[in-house]
């Protein structure tokens, strides 16, 4: 992780990893964390760029965290929002992924598979 100084704040950069999709832009709080801005991990760069340029801005640090599937499918927002979805529509996203990882020999496919699987599975059971 990269910690860039700014006149009167900070900005940890985490580096991306092959399997990272999106990169978020999240401010620390005592609260917790808040976050700003997902986008697709080319705008990397991006982020980190606009996180030093704004830091001075906020009263507390900026992350940028890049993320993987797996971590999408695992965050409070994206279980909200399946746990909206009808019976039908997650059966749906479970055949999906059952075929994913059946099929797939790529192991980052076949772990993003598993880890859909095990986030409906309690929904359908």
């Amino acid at each position: 992780m990269s910690i860039i100084k700014t006149k009167r704040n900070f900005v940890s950069a985490y580096p991306p990893e092959p399997q990272d999709l999106w990169v978020k832009t999240i401010i620390k709080s005592p609260e917790g964390y808040r976050t700003l801005l997902v986008q697709p991990i080319a705008k990397y760069e991006e982020a980190v760029a606009w996180a030093v340029s704004m830091a001075d801005q906020f009263a507390h640090p900026i992350e940028i965290l890049p993320i993987d599937f797996c971590d999408w499918v695992s965050s409070k927002w994206t279980k909200g929002v399946l746990d909206k979805l009808s019976l039908d529509k997650t059966q749906s996203f479970e055949r999906m992924a059952r075929d994913a990882l059946l099929d797939s020999q790529d192991p980052i496919v076949r772990r993003n598979a598993d880890k859909v699987l095990a986030v409906l599975g309690s929904r359908i059971q």
